[in-house]
């Protein structure tokens, strides 16, 4: 029961990078690095590296075949984790409605839940999230590229939020009367 949990508990991230997963699959790009959770690793298992702080995930295509995909490609990489949390959220809400309380009708509603706001927070336009990357290659099919500073002074600030928002989120739940 304590494995079931734990997956649930996972699950969304899990569904999200397969999505994206199988889109670089499609497009034959090898994939160098699975991760699970961020900051220091605490786990490495082959490809698959275990952050500390469990929070997001990404899966880190091998650079040079991903940069000779063209930016629509790009943008549907970058679409699909989004896309599979929809789609993931929509099948745990169908099986909420055949199965009901048998289930865990209200556990399997609120991971649905989960995963649309994840399918959605994703495709803000602030890296490292989904949004940011079909920005990126929206403008660049569109020929009106980022510069170079630019980009780099966008994942530094969003990554930075993202860490932010990552450790208000953990310690709101872990200590939820927490002075902020």
């Amino acid at each position: 029961m304590f494995m079931l949990a734990l997956f649930l508990l996972i699950s969304p991230i899990i569904f999200h990078e397969v999505g994206h997963w199988v889109l670089l699959h499609r497009y034959r790009v090898p994939v160098t690095q699975f991760w699970f959770g961020l900051g220091p690793v605490v786990l490495k298992w082959g490809k698959l590296h275990i952050g500390m702080l469990p929070i997001g995930g990404a899966v880190v295509p091998e650079s040079a075949r991903y940069a000779e995909l063209t930016p629509s490609q790009r943008m549907n990489v970058a679409l699909a984790g989004p896309l599979a949390s929809a789609i993931y959220g929509m099948a745990l809400l169908l099986a909420c409605q055949l199965y009901g309380p048998r289930a865990g009708g209200v556990g399997l509603a609120l991971l649905a839940y989960i995963n649309f706001w994840l399918a959605v927070f994703n495709l803000l336009p602030l890296p490292p999230l989904d949004g940011f990357h079909v920005l990126v290659a929206w403008h660049e099919r569109n020929g009106t590229p980022f510069p170079a500073w630019l980009l780099s002074m966008a994942h530094r600030l969003g990554s930075g939020f993202m860490y932010g928002l990552g450790f208000y989120v953990l310690f709101s739940v872990f200590w939820p009367g927490m002075p902020i």
